[in-house]
């Protein structure tokens, strides 16, 4: 049985809510989460990025627009498989240039499910 399409199906759904869409992500973290981003791919995490232009954004209670430049985001947050690649990557997290000008720490956690 391959669950995934039926999941990734619902999660299309507007309104479904944030709970209904944590259960879909651990069920799809339990069989395999098939999406384009979200695994590992010969060791690499495969990241899908997304390009936001550059614009002005007005945040709420604050009398000043904020101009952004382009940048990218990952289209999904990362995932345990994709984080424990960086943790056992010889250029991942024991590289310094990682760590510039923040602390960095010298156990990693384990992840919680």
């Amino acid at each position: 049985m391959r669950p995934q399409a039926a999941l990734l199906a619902k999660l299309s759904n507007d309104r479904l809510s944030h709970q209904d869409r944590l259960l879909i992500g651990q069920k799809l973290a339990e069989f395999g989460d098939t999406r384009p981003g979200v695994v590992v791919k010969h060791g690499l995490p495969d990241i899908a990025w997304v390009d936001i232009p550059e614009g002005q954004v007005k945040l709420e209670k604050i009398d000043h627009v904020f101009k952004v430049n382009p940048f990218r985001i990952a289209k999904y947050p990362v995932t345990n498989e994709q984080f424990e690649a960086f943790l056992k990557a010889e250029d991942g997290y024991r590289n310094k240039e990682w760590w510039k000008d923040i602390e960095q720490s010298h156990e990693t956690l384990k992840p919680r499910w």
